[in-house]
């Protein structure tokens, strides 16, 4: 999958970033602390890279399973202004919960019959904690689900493309 590939690139082009702010702090430290420390930010850097890309395989595998469980074949390619920050945000991800959620996001995103994936959504989802996405999964069950607590019926709002379920 081509976007896949793309993707790994730009994840790798992003810890190859941190890197290099990184190693250029590296000369400093040296300086205050001597030589071991260039063992230990370079240690620093390897375990940051490693983290990174683990938090990233794990949100690939998870668009992926979501793509095949919605049986989503016809994909689009997501730009750069959604796209870079989505995996670069994912690849922090500490929460499984949460990385579920860029996952959803993501295959959403890839999604060619969908609305487009708008930066904000990426944006909100950021600032997000795992507590915040349970309170918003609780709103719109009760709004969109089977619930009718407001009279309404399930389709009010006409819609919402923020699903990252």
């Amino acid at each position: 999958m081509d976007e896949e590939a793309k993707a790994v690139q730009e994840a790798a082009k992003a810890a190859r970033k941190a890197m290099e702010l990184v190693e250029k702090a590296g000369p400093f430290l040296e300086r205050v602390f001597g030589p071991p420390i260039e063992d230990a930010v370079g240690m620093v850097a390897d375990r940051l890279r490693h983290y990174r890309l683990k938090n990233w395989f794990s949100v690939q595998e998870k668009t992926q399973a979501l793509l095949e469980e919605r049986g989503i074949t016809d994909l689009r390619h997501v730009g750069a202004p959604v796209a870079l920050p989505l995996i670069e945000a994912a690849a922090l991800e500490e929460d499984d919960a949460l990385r579920e959620r860029w996952a959803a996001l993501l295959a959403t995103a890839l999604d060619a019959n969908r609305p487009p994936v708008k930066r904000s959504y990426v944006a909100i989802l950021s600032q997000m904690e795992a507590i915040d996405v349970v309170a918003l999964d609780i709103l719109y069950d009760d709004t969109f689900g089977t619930a009718d607590i407001f009279g309404s019926g399930p389709n009010i709002g006409g819609g919402i493309t923020f699903s990252v379920t």
